[in-house]
């Protein structure tokens, strides 16, 4: 059911980013008003907020009488990223260095050989890493960053770095460690500091 509830929200989700194309008018502000019930109905899910930008303006904002809570998910990726970029700009990072640069004693094989994985390759999806948690397990209650990383060493990737494109946790969880290692400070606090307070 969670599943279904979560294919129902990206599906409607990406029925309104289509909508960023059609002008809104009070018909079609209707029409998004009546899926926005059905929905609702649908799913049980009583928080449902939607915005969507006309010449950069926003012409439709609904259901905002509501008070939820919302998972942030993987959106967060960008904001590692961006904090990444951010310490590459100051010449903390080199998107080209691998990772063990960063990650000492930090170690990835292919096919039973040793290969290294650059920063630009996590940033990328293409280091070989999948999401899947068989092969690469999500941390453990109460586990950092650092103990995630000595547990995920050494792991057998399922392409060659650099060769193919897979959407993985894995590379930006890593890409969070190297944050902290690099700044001196937890990946929490530099996100709160560098780039949320900002």
């Amino acid at each position: 059911m969670k599943y279904q509830k979560i294919f129902y929200a990206v599906s409607f989700l990406l029925l309104c980013i289509l909508g960023n194309s059609i002008y809104l008018d009070a018909k079609c502000d209707n029409i998004i008003e009546s899926s926005v019930s059905e929905f609702q109905n649908m799913t049980n899910c009583n928080s449902v907020n939607i915005v969507v930008y006309d010449d950069g303006k926003v012409s439709y904002y609904g259901n905002d009488k509501e008070e939820g809570l919302y998972q942030i998910g993987s959106m967060t990726k960008a904001f590692t990223g961006l904090g990444i970029m951010k310490l590459v700009r100051e010449g903390k990072i080199v998107p080209e260095n691998e990772v063990s640069v960063y990650l000492p004693g930090f170690e990835a094989y292919y096919k039973g050989e040793k290969v290294d994985i650059l920063v630009d390759e996590l940033l990328s999806q293409t280091s070989g890493f999948t999401n899947s948690e068989r092969n690469y397990p999500s941390a453990k209650e109460k586990m950092t960053l650092s103990e995630w990383v000595e547990q995920i060493s050494g792991s057998e990737l399922q392409a060659r770095p650099g060769e193919q494109y897979s959407y993985s946790n894995v590379n930006y969880n890593l890409l969070g460690s190297i944050i902290e290692q690099v700044s001196g400070i937890s990946f929490k606090e530099y996100m709160k500091q560098e780039i949320l307070t900002p």
